[in-house]
This record gives C-alpha cells, structure tokens and sequence, in this order.
C-alpha cells in the first residue's frame, strides 16, 4: 500500500480525496491460479466505500466540485467538453441546433451508427484533436441521455406554444366582440325619418318620376 498526497502526486482523483491510497495486489493465488475477478467492481466499490468511512473520508459531489485549474491535457479537455454541454444542452430543441451550438465553441460532434444503417448508437465529441465518446465524458452525455433531454426541451417549447394559443384566440374573439357591437349600436343610432316615411320608398319614387320626366321630353 502506497501514500499519495496532494503536494507530491496529482492524478485526477486526488480531486476527490486530501491523500490517496494506492492499492497492488497480485491476483496470482498460492496454487498458481490466476484469481477470479468476477464481480470486481462491486466488490471493490464496496472496499472503498468501507474504507471511507472508516477513516472519515469523503467523496466527490460530482464533476462539479473538480477543481478544474488542476486539470491538465485529456482530462481538461474531457472537463471543457462537458461544462460547454451542460451550458448549451438546456437551450437547445433539436440535434440541429445542439449540434450548432458546440461547433461555435470549438467542439465538433460526430454520431456512431449501427452497421450500415442511419440507426444512432452512440456520439463521438471532438476538441483539439482529442475524441471522447459521449459515456466516456459522463454517462449524463451519452447520447440516449443526450436525445432524451432534447426530446424534453421540445416537448416543453410545445406546451408553452399550446398554452400561448388560446390565449390569442381569446384576445382576437375579444376584439371581434368589440367591433360587432359597436357596429350594431351604430346601426340603431341612424337617425329615422320623423313622420315614418321609408327612405328608400322616397328614392324609388323619385326615380320613378325622373323616367316619367325624361318620357315626356322625348
């Protein structure tokens, strides 16, 4: 068992631990046999876990708490990669503009496909000339993770346009309201002849009589 600390050793993860402890061990069992390293990982995620709190450690909070002025060369780039996504993911509807958005940062976006097939398997970032996959920069940035934030933030652009419509077709019922009794009072408020003649009873008469005049005449 060998001790890290910060001041002599930097690895990635002395961000989540003050000192690190590094752990050899020889998977050569007494017989020869190799050890078996089924279930490795939970096994030793459990080791660690017991060793944290046995001696008061603690654990990152994420990718967010990385200091990331100590990062340097892959993993900086990995780090820059992922906080222009999280900054870019929430404004963004379609792959289209996605997609856009990262190119005006530096980053290019390339998509793994199934065979020969337009089937999307995965998502490939580019900066620098360093290539990550998606899962490799955070399992949040895969792209099945990635499609269905962006299927969410249409989804919620639709619901706020529905939710905008009726009431613009409040708004012009309104105005159609307004105009159609206004023109209704103007109606009534033409003023009647006095002795309840017909207006246009006057008219055709008067027409009537012009015809008779110019008969005459001829």
């Amino acid at each position: 068992m060998t001790l890290h600390t910060t001041s002599t050793y930097k690895p990635l993860c002395v961000q989540v631990y003050r000192s690190l402890f590094v752990i050899r061990i020889n998977r050569i069992g007494n017989n020869g046999k190799t050890i078996s390293d089924r279930n490795e990982k939970y096994r030793s995620t459990k080791i660690c876990r017991e060793l944290t709190e046995r001696y008061g450690l603690t654990i990152g909070e994420g990718k967010q708490e990385v200091n990331r002025s100590r990062l340097r060369g892959e993993d900086k780039l990995r780090y820059e990669i992922f906080d222009t996504i999280k900054a870019v993911l929430p404004q963004s509807q379609t792959w289209k503009d996605f997609v856009a958005e990262l190119e005006q940062q530096g980053i290019t976006t390339r998509f793994k496909t199934k065979d020969n097939t337009d089937v999307v398997q995965g998502i490939i970032f580019e900066k620098d000339g360093c290539s990550f996959r998606g899962s490799k920069i955070a399992r949040s940035c895969s792209f099945s993770r990635l499609n269905a934030e962006i299927e969410r933030n249409s989804h919620k652009q639709e619901q706020i346009h529905l939710q905008n419509e009726p009431m613009a077709h409040s708004v012009d019922e309104s105005y159609f309201i307004t105009d159609l009794s206004e023109a209704i009072s103007e109606v009534f408020s033409m003023p009647t002849p006095s002795n309840g003649v017909d207006v246009d009873e006057l008219r055709f008469q008067k027409k009537l009589r012009n015809r008779a005049n110019r008969k005459r005449r001829i």
